[in-house]
C-alpha cells in the first residue's frame, strides 16, 4: 500500500479521488473500530461527546492530510476536523467509513516532525 501526505506529495488525480472517495463515505453509516474506542477511551475523559460530535460530521475532501493507495484504490485517508478552540480531531477511515483510529490533535501542532520518508513521492 502506497501512503501520501499533503506536506510531501499528492498524486495529480489526487483531488477528485479524494472527493469522490469522501462523498461516497458520506452515504455511509459511521463503524468504529474496536481500536478506535480504546484509543478515544485512554485520550479523553468525555467520549460520548466526541462521538456525538464525529456522528453529526459530513466528511469534506479539503480535510484530508494523506491517504493511501491499493492497486490505483483508495482505502483509506486521514482528516483533520475541527473540534473546539484547543483541538482538532484526527481520524483515519476506511473505505467502509470505518474509524481505525481517533485522537485529538492540538490546533497550533503542525507537525514539524513529520517523517517524509514514509510516504510515496511519485
Amino acid at each position: 500500500m502506497l501512503r501520501y501526505h499533503k506536506a510531501v506529495y499528492y498524486l495529480d488525480t489526487a483531488e477528485q479521488a479524494l472527493t469522490v472517495f469522501t462523498d461516497s463515505l458520506n452515504f455511509k453509516p459511521w463503524l468504529y473500530s474496536s481500536h478506535c474506542l480504546d484509543s478515544l477511551k485512554h485520550r479523553t475523559s468525555d467520549v460520548q461527546a466526541i462521538l456525538k460530535y464525529i456522528s453529526g460530521l459530513t466528511l469534506n475532501s479539503s480535510n484530508i492530510f494523506e491517504y493511501s493507495i491499493l492497486d490505483n484504490n483508495i482505502k483509506q485517508a486521514c482528516f483533520r476536523i475541527k473540534y473546539n478552540n484547543v483541538n482538532d480531531i484526527i481520524v483515519i477511515i476506511s473505505v467502509d467509513k470505518k474509524i481505525i483510529t481517533i485522537y485529538l490533535n492540538k490546533i497550533i501542532d503542525k507537525h514539524e516532525t513529520l517523517n517524509k520518508r514514509l510516504y510515496a513521492t511519485i
